[in-house]
C-alpha cells in the first residue's frame, strides 16, 4: 500500500461523504456535509491503519519466521470498534419527544459512510462504489417519493369533542386532503375535555403545511396541530 493508494482511497470516500451528506444537509438534517466527511474520511484513515498494521505484521513474519507464533494481528479488530462506535453517534441524531421522532435517517446514513469508509480504506472498492451506487440511488428515490406529493402525520389537540372532529374533516376536504384517523385520546381540563387525534394526510404536493395550520387556527375548538414526521 503506497501513498498513491492511501491518496486515492481518501480521495474517493471524500467524494462519497460530500455527495451523500450534500443531500442530508438539503434536507436540513441534525449531521450535514461536514459531519459526513469526517465520519467517513475518520472510518477509512482506521481502515487504512488496520492494513498497515496487517502488512506490516506480514512483514515481520517473512523477515523473522520465528514471529510467527508471537506477533499475531486480527484484521477485524479496529473495524469492530468503528461499526460499534459509530452507533452512539448515529444515537445522537435522533431527536424523540412525546409524539415525535426525527433524525432516523440521518443516523442511517452516518452508519452507512462509515461502512463505506471502512471498505474503500481496506481496498475493496467495487464493494465501497456499488455500495454509494446504492446508498444515493435510496436516498434520492426517496426524496422523489415523498417530495411527488404532501404525505404527513398529524397530530391535533382540540376541544368540542365529534363536532370538533367532523370541522377537522371538512377543513381537510376543503384543502383537496385525504385523511385517514390514527389515534384517539381525551384528557380531563378543568371542566372540560382536550380530545387528542392522530391523522395520516395525503394530498397534491402543492399543499403547505403552514396552509393547514392556518386554516386550522380559524377554528376555536383546535388548540394545536403539530407534524409527527418519521422521514428525516
Amino acid at each position: 500500500m503506497n501513498t498513491l493508494d492511501i491518496l486515492t482511497r481518501l480521495f474517493l470516500i471524500t467524494l462519497f461523504a460530500s455527495v451523500i451528506g450534500f443531500e442530508r444537509e438539503k434536507q436540513h438534517s441534525y449531521a450535514g456535509l461536514r459531519t459526513h466527511l469526517l465520519v467517513g474520511i475518520s472510518a477509512t484513515i482506521i481502515a487504512l491503519i488496520q492494513q498497515a498494521i496487517v502488512q506490516e505484521v506480514i512483514e515481520l513474519h517473512l523477515q523473522y519466521p520465528l514471529m510467527l507464533e508471537v506477533v499475531k494481528v486480527d484484521p477485524a479488530r479496529l473495524i469492530a470498534t468503528v461499526v460499534s462506535g459509530i452507533g452512539f453517534l448515529g444515537a445522537g441524531t435522533i431527536i424523540v419527544t412525546k409524539r415525535n421522532i426525527t433524525g432516523l435517517t440521518t443516523a442511517a446514513s452516518i452508519w452507512s459512510i462509515a461502512g463505506l469508509g471502512i471498505a474503500v480504506g481496506m481496498g475493496y472498492l467495487t464493494i465501497a462504489i456499488w455500495g454509494f451506487i446504492f446508498l444515493f440511488t435510496v436516498l434520492f428515490l426517496n426524496k422523489k417519493i415523498y417530495s411527488g406529493s404532501f404525505e404527513e402525520r398529524i397530530y391535533i389537540e382540540y376541544v368540542g369533542g365529534s363536532q370538533t372532529m367532523s370541522q377537522i374533516h371538512d377543513i381537510f376536504e376543503s384543502l383537496d386532503l385525504k385523511s385517514e384517523h390514527r389515534g384517539f385520546k381525551a384528557k380531563p381540563f378543568g371542566g372540560d375535555l382536550i380530545y387528542a387525534s392522530t391523522f395520516d394526510v395525503k394530498g397534491p404536493k402543492e399543499t403547505n403545511f403552514k396552509e393547514l395550520v392556518s386554516e386550522m387556527s380559524k377554528n376555536k375548538n383546535i388548540a394545536s396541530v403539530q407534524l409527527t414526521n418519521l422521514n428525516h
